[in-house]
């Protein structure tokens, strides 16, 4: 006789987590969440002003141009700087997200992790790529920007692409 018995308790993978009303609810919150961050960030982008105070500068000026206020000024111009003109991407890539989400939003199943993983590789090596070609190509541009075209990011790695491949 053995001495511990084995109890009929199901597989703790196979349970929900969450109920499915709460699971519902939660995607529906990432989605709409999502469409708030996308709107806001195309606010900032297209109303981005050089006067406003900045992570790249300071200002002496109070009055900010930016509808997204301070905060916006701010990631503006770190996105802008960082990126250049790439910074729009992230734009395109929470579109992508909300598009993505909204076609799940009904859906309980479980997303494969390595498409999800894959495409924000893609995503990444766009950026990369995008920020080097604005930072090499595009440099007599004069264009409201807190740096160059390709921000920091496409600089350093034209400079190096430049350097190692002619």
């Amino acid at each position: 006789m053995p001495l511990f018995r084995k109890k009929n308790v199901a597989n703790v993978s196979t349970r929900a987590a969450l109920p499915p009303g709460m699971a519902n609810l939660l995607r529906e919150s990432w989605w709409l969440i999502l469409v708030v961050v996308l709107a806001y960030l195309v606010l900032v982008l297209s109303t981005y002003h050089q006067a406003d105070p900045g992570w790249s500068h300071s200002a002496t000026e109070t009055l900010i141009h930016n509808r997204g206020g301070s905060f916006g000024a701010w990631v503006a111009d770190i996105l802008l700087y960082t990126f250049g003109f790439s910074a729009w991407w992230w734009t395109v890539f929470f579109l992508a997200a909300i598009l993505w989400g909204y076609r799940r939003i009904d859906r309980v199943a479980v997303s494969p992790r390595p498409v999800v993983v894959l495409a924000c590789l893609g995503f990444f090596l766009i950026l990369l790529s995008s920020s080097t070609f604005e930072a090499l190509r595009m440099h007599s541009l004069t264009a409201p920007l807190p740096y160059a075209p390709g921000g920091m990011l496409g600089l350093a790695l034209g400079t190096w692409m430049t350097l190692s491949l002619g």
